[in-house]
């Protein structure tokens, strides 16, 4: 007899409040990548973690923004959080405690229609400050999210009421899923180790850059006990790509040895990265470059 699916938990939020941060926190393990930049996650990742002792596959997705005329890799996000909104079984909106916007307004109406229970995290709380700030934020946030079931500040990185949010949704979670889930294809080491090196870029890069590139796994080989892994970086303007190698090649070791670092401490083995820079001005119109870009992810199973 197959095993009952846990209940599916969407994160869904403008971009930047702190999905991914808060995504890791709660599955205990670095599965979203996280960088200063908004619209960092593209896709959707989903790992399992727990409610109040209760299971749950929680899914991280990509941050909300009108799709209006943007490229290809833009709509697809947005039809990704779509689809993610249809397969919850209940939903977390993420805000950044301070700051509700019109895009929060937008995704509340949204919610509202659905037939799921859903709730608000005020993320950062611990960044109010004086924290008197804090009530009338609350208080504002209760007033234009009529229909939340819950509504709890906190913070994935402090902690603080981190427990209390687990379990306002335990409260509300149906009995197991009710709804069918998207296909996902698990997130193996090469597609992860691709993730951090686009982590990195995201970092270390100025701003018009990061929206602009993709990091496409080309090559994969053992050698004498060192995991081999070569990555081409698609970017959209020669420009851009003087910027990723930086002076005499400064920028893309830069790059390649911070990713190393973290996957060496990740996997515990020898690791080596060889990246290259490639002009594609059109990569985020190619329909299979950004079905890669937004594939579901998850936390590939053991064998």
């Amino acid at each position: 007899m197959s095993r009952e699916s846990p209940p599916r938990v969407v994160l869904v939020g403008r971009p930047n409040v702190g999905k991914s941060t808060l995504f890791n926190a709660w599955v205990g393990e670095k599965w979203s990548i996280v960088s200063p930049r908004a619209e960092t996650t593209r896709g959707a990742t989903l790992a399992p973690a727990r409610a109040e002792g209760r299971g749950i596959l929680l899914v991280d997705t990509p941050g909300w923004a009108p799709v209006r005329t943007r490229s290809l890799l833009h709509r697809r996000m947005q039809h990704v959080l779509g689809e993610e909104l249809l397969a919850a079984d209940a939903v977390v909106l993420v805000v950044d405690a301070p700051r509700w916007t019109e895009a929060e307004d937008a995704l509340v109406a949204r919610l509202a229609s659905a037939s799921v229970p859903w709730g608000v995290a005020l993320a950062r709380a611990d960044r109010v400050r004086p924290r008197a700030r804090l009530l009338p934020a609350l208080e504002a946030a209760a007033a234009r999210a009529p229909g939340a079931r819950f509504l709890v500040p906190f913070s994935a990185l402090s902690g603080e009421n981190f427990d209390r949010l687990r379990t306002a949704l335990a409260r509300v979670l149906p009995e197991s899923a009710a709804r069918a889930s998207p296909a996902s294809a698990p997130l193996d080491d090469t597609r992860l180790a691709g993730e951090i090196v686009r982590e990195k870029l995201f970092e270390a890069l100025r701003e018009e850059v990061p929206y602009g590139l993709h990091v496409v796994p080309e090559s994969r080989r053992e050698e004498e006990g060192k995991l081999v892994l070569g990555f081409a970086i698609l970017v959209a303007r020669p420009s851009h790509k003087a910027i990723v190698i930086g002076h005499g090649g400064s920028m893309l070791r830069r790059i390649g040895t911070e990713a190393r670092q973290e996957l060496v401490r990740r996997w515990g083995r020898a690791v080596h990265l060889d990246l290259w820079v490639r002009v594609d001005p059109g990569w985020d119109e190619d329909t299979r470059l950004v079905a890669e870009a937004v594939a579901e992810r998850r936390p590939e199973e053991p064998a």
